[in-house]
């Protein structure tokens, strides 16, 4: 799911997700709109 480069940083597999950096320590917060959106799409209200 995302990259630097040609270097692989994150991958997902169904509900499974691994990064290589701590995104909440960064001031780009891609990732978490990303996780939220995500997150949003699979509520049922």
């Amino acid at each position: 799911i995302a990259t630097n480069g040609d270097e692989i940083v994150g991958v997902l597999e169904g509900n499974k997700m691994a990064l290589t950096f701590h995104p909440e320590l960064t001031s780009d917060y891609r990732f978490h709109r990303w996780l939220l959106q995500k997150s949003n799409d699979r509520v049922d209200y």
